[in-house]
Parts: structure tokens; sequence; C-alpha cells
């Protein structure tokens, strides 16, 4: 006898069963541990324990410099191009 569905049509409800337990598992986490009630602490659980993350200053943008020196290179065609200041 020979069976007409291959092995990974077989899986497939597994694995959609498999993802659906893990979103509901997710879901199911409190959202007071997910959400970061200060952004230079981790995250806090209902039973009042806060986990410390080390303290590091908050990000801040820092604009790249205006002009760069690129070094000779070749291009794309294997033309040899010296090098120059690109503006960014």
């Amino acid at each position: 006898m020979t069976y007409k569905f291959s092995t990974i049509a077989f899986r497939r409800p597994a694995r959609a069963a498999l993802g659906l337990a893990l979103g509901l598992g997710l879901a199911a986490v409190p959202h007071a541990a997910r959400a970061w009630g200060h952004p230079w602490w981790g995250p806090r659980f209902a039973i009042g324990i806060a986990v410390p993350a080390p303290l590091y200053p908050p990000p801040v943008y820092v604009a790249p410099p205006p002009r760069v020196w690129v070094p000779g290179h070749y291009n794309w065609r294997g033309r040899w191009i010296p090098g120059h200041w690109r503006w960014r």
C-alpha cells in the first residue's frame, strides 16, 4: 500500500500547532514582565523582582563625518579608481 501524502505535508499541522503554542505561550507572559519600566533597568516582574541591566547611557545618535576618504580601488568594470574624498 502506498501512502499519497508526503512527509512535508504531514509535518505542516505539527509545525502550525507548535507555532500556535509558542505564540500563546508568549501571550501568556504578563505585559509588565515584557515592558521596560525604565530605560536603564531590565524587565520588572509582578512579584517585585527587577532584573538589573548594566548602567549604560541612553543611545545617542552620532552623525557620520560629512566627508570620508575612500582609498583607491577597482570599480565593477575592473578600472582603477584612485583615492578620493566622498561626501556623505
